[in-house]
């Protein structure tokens, strides 16, 4: 896709006018775009808007991550007929119909969006240096970020560095060490080039900074196995309490600028979302009761997840809800409180879509620690008990050994990080634990070795670029 047609997609059809623009589409160049700061900027603006408002769990940024890696991971129960397949793994297929929306829509929003914009950067004489500086580092950030979740979900993806088509029509698949490499490198620029506060959008947390690229460096280094440099990211990020602190109200933190918050994602009220978010529309349908009686809907917690929790865990009591129908009783996740069954459109926002927050930085900062030097045990054991500390569950005794340590470290992600953005089944395979763990659950049933645990090149992407290989199993 072209630089000049994909600015005038995210920028004409960003859902709010951020810049008047008189010419007709056609007319609209992206040498025109890129004129000058505010047409540059609401350039930048309409890719962070197609990443929130394209559509609820139609793209990888807009709930879709959440969902697939819920339904692999022992987070959800394969109940929606779309989603059994992503459950059971063993009956994943290429041509499954959701697997393709995760791949294009990272590519043709985050990827190529982000692409889009440092072309255009990069051709302007006219732009501010102070603004050309801002938006090149939100356009890594957003590059990283997508990327993470294309090589987490599918492996070795093509690494693709420009809006050319003639380029990246053909272009083959690029090994995970490539694209971590690029990623982390992107977000080392955003880090230098991104202001260390809010102050860009009126203090509101919904455009990358600093510490949004710090913590996202830190998960790259966590998931690339640096442990020393997850540490150091994780901790400059846990010693900013200025901007950061844990909320002990568990229903505050995924409100509107929660000071848990690095990043969010701000939805657009005037748009079928309403007031709610992706997450939230999903889970909570229109005939959605908490607590009461209505119709069962998708999107159910396990039982493997609801006995994780521990006696008197808040997070159960604020994060989990029920409905019945007759003699059933189903659990939900109600991490956000507004949905489909309470949204308004028009509304003002209470809620915004969390992409990062606080507690990750913790728990990466614990498992780094717990892998590094003997010394780190006591800072792994530390950053475990303030997130438990929070839940109101016992602390961690500093007499575990290395082994419990562990288990905690990574039940303490599941309680924490359940059912957001795919983080249950993307530290399970990091960990190399989804086999063992997940070969347990007899809907998972018949388990073969590691088979599935990267989702299928899409048959359609195959076709269009013979280049592609599929992964195994496919």
């Amino acid at each position: 896709m072209k630089a000049a047609a994909f600015i005038l997609i995210c920028f004409l059809g960003s859902c709010e006018k951020l810049v008047e623009i008189p010419d007709s589409i056609n007319a609209v160049t992206t040498e025109k775009v890129f004129s000058d700061d505010n047409s540059a900027t609401a350039a930048l603006m309409g890719v962070y808007s197609q990443m929130i408002n394209g559509g609820a769990i139609q793209q990888f940024s807009c709930g879709l991550a959440t969902i697939l890696g819920s339904y692999s991971s022992d987070d959800l129960r394969g109940e929606a007929d779309d989603f059994v397949a992503m459950n059971k793994l063993t009956a994943l297929l290429a041509d499954n119909t959701n697997i393709p929306k995760l791949w294009v829509s990272s590519y043709s929003i985050g990827v190529y969006g982000a692409n889009a914009v440092l072309e255009g950067i990069g051709a302007s004489a006219t732009l501010s240096r102070s603004v050309k500086e801002q938006l090149e580092g939100e356009a890594k950030f957003i590059r990283a970020f997508s990327y993470f979740y294309l090589t987490n979900f599918f492996g070795d993806v093509p690494l693709v560095l420009t809006t050319d088509f003639n380029q990246s029509a053909t272009m083959p698949r690029t090994a995970q060490t490539l694209v971590y490499k690029q990623i982390i490198q992107d977000l080392k620029d955003a880090q230098q080039l991104l202001p260390d506060n809010y102050n860009i959008n009126n203090g509101l947390r919904i455009r990358a900074n600093k510490w949004a690229a710090t913590a996202l460096l830190a998960r790259a280094y966590l998931y690339t196995g640096d442990f020393t440099n997850a540490a150091l990211q994780a901790d400059a990020v846990i010693k900013n309490n200025t901007l950061f602190s844990l909320p002990t109200d568990l229903n505050t933190v995924f409100a509107v600028n929660s000071k848990e918050a690095i990043w969010q994602l701000q939805q657009n009220n005037g748009t079928p979302l309403g007031n709610a978010t992706p997450e939230g529309m999903y889970f909570m349908s229109a005939f959605f009761v908490p607590g009461g009686a209505g119709t069962i809907s998708s999107g159910s917690l396990s039982d493997q997840l609801l006995s994780a929790f521990e006696e008197d865990d808040k997070r159960r009591a604020s994060w989990v809800t029920y409905m019945y129908s007759g003699n059933d009783t189903t659990w939900y996740p109600f991490k956000y409180k507004t949905g489909t069954y309470n949204r308004v459109i028009g509304a003002p926002l209470t809620e915004h879509y969390m992409a990062l927050r606080l507690a990750e930085q913790y728990l990466i900062r614990a498992e780094a620690a717990s892998k590094g030097a003997a010394e780190g045990r006591t800072t792994a054991i530390a950053d475990i008990n303030e997130i438990r500390k929070r839940a109101g569950v016992p602390l961690l005794e500093n007499t575990i050994d290395d082994t419990q340590l562990q288990i905690a470290i990574e039940k303490e992600w599941q309680t924490e990080y359940f059912c957001e953005w795919g983080h249950r089944w993307l530290n399970l395979k990091r960990t190399g634990r989804a086999p063992s763990v997940l070969s347990q659950i007899p809907n998972k049933q018949p388990w073969a070795g590691d088979h599935q645990l990267l989702y299928p090149i899409p048959s359609s992407e195959r076709i269009n670029n013979p280049f592609l290989s599929q992964n195994k199993d496919y």
